[in-house]
């Protein structure tokens, strides 16, 4: 059987770091060795989530193209979307005599056993992504009742090693951005607008929070103070 490779990674830092996509590459060559299958070639998606429908990936359509015989991938969420993708693909595959290979299932699709597999793993892995999202949900709106501050710190200030009551590290206001916020909020005061201000801002070479580049969108965000006959 001739089976063409997927593997995918979702972030940029993984494909850097190589190791993930190093690990699916050696498992699909390992299982193809075993099974005395031809591995004619691995294709791959790199940095690509895995809400994106297979079709919609670069290597997501080569592989549907090109595939012949076989396809081989680690696991399902390498692959498919969600249950949809999974089993409308699947579909096709089996009315073209391809089969699909999970290695970390141990199934292919070739048997009516492994297709009815497929269809209950599939279905209970996007019931497992949705709990998940819910949980994550949950969780962070709980951060957000107990007065925490989800992602990095604001401009203006820094978290501390420091711990408080509620398990939370302290922030400390840094001098120079609360100066910088100041003077947006005095400016904006004067009536210039939010553009007049980020060109200003940029000009003077102060720097924003990450060192990027200054929009009318984030000074409109430290200046709580909005003169009404000013425009933006």
């Amino acid at each position: 059987m001739e089976i063409l490779g997927y593997i995918r990674v979702s972030s940029q830092e993984q494909a850097e770091s190589g190791l993930s996509l190093q690990a699916q590459k050696a498992a699909i060559e390992k299982f193809c060795e075993y099974k005395g299958f031809h591995l004619s070639k691995i294709v791959e998606d790199v940095g690509v989530s895995a809400t994106i429908p297979l079709k919609d990936r670069e290597g997501g359509g080569q592989l549907l193209t090109e595939a012949s015989e076989g396809v081989a991938a680690l696991r399902l969420d390498r692959l498919f979307r969600d249950a949809h993708d999974c089993l409308g693909i699947t579909k096709r595959w089996n009315e073209q005599g391809i089969a699909l290979h999970l290695l970390d299932l141990g199934m292919d699709t070739s048997t009516a056993m492994g297709r009815a597999f497929l269809s209950n793993a599939a279905t209970y892995a996007e019931l497992e992504r949705n709990l998940i999202s819910e949980r994550t949900k949950d969780a962070l709106a709980q951060v957000k009742i107990n007065g925490g501050v989800l992602g990095t710190a604001p401009m203006g200030w820094e978290r501390t090693e420091e711990i408080d009551a509620g398990g939370r590290r302290v922030v400390k206001p840094i001098e120079e951005e609360m100066k910088t916020i100041a003077l947006c909020r005095d400016l904006r005061s004067k009536g210039w607008t939010y553009r007049q201000i980020a060109m200003h801002l940029t000009n003077t070479q102060i720097p924003t929070k990450r060192g990027g580049k200054w929009y009318s969108s984030t000074v409109r965000n430290y200046c709580v103070y909005d003169s009404s006959s000013a425009s933006s």
